[in-house]
């Protein structure tokens, strides 16, 4: 008969049967979680917090995405991820006006 040991692959301690916590692959002991989750608790509160109304305003505004992820703090992939590119401005000519025949009004209406 095979017994089966499991061991925490962060601190080495023996885990025991059926016990363990699979984590991304690997077998962690109850501290070792308690750890994890601990070092995941402080790393959120560290967080810097992006402004994305402010990366899309620069970007409207023709800043290039490394100069804007500079400024914010966050990757050029991220910031085209976040951001919509700026909208593309249509330039009418005028002459399509002088072309349109004059709209009849009613009467009534004026």
């Amino acid at each position: 008969m095979i017994k089966t040991i499991y061991v925490c692959d962060r601190c080495g301690s023996d885990i025991g049967q059926g016990e363990e916590a699979a984590v991304l692959g690997h077998d962690l002991c109850p501290d070792c979680m308690e750890d994890l989750g601990q070092m995941i608790d402080d790393w959120m509160k560290t967080r810097k917090k992006i402004d994305w109304g402010k990366a899309q305003a620069l970007r409207d505004a023709g800043w290039s995405l490394e100069q804007i992820g500079a400024e914010i703090g966050a990757t050029k992939t991220t910031v085209c991820r976040h951001t919509k590119p700026p909208k593309k401005r249509k330039k009418y000519d005028l002459e399509w006006r002088e072309q349109e025949p004059d709209l009849i009004k009613s009467p009534d209406l004026i």
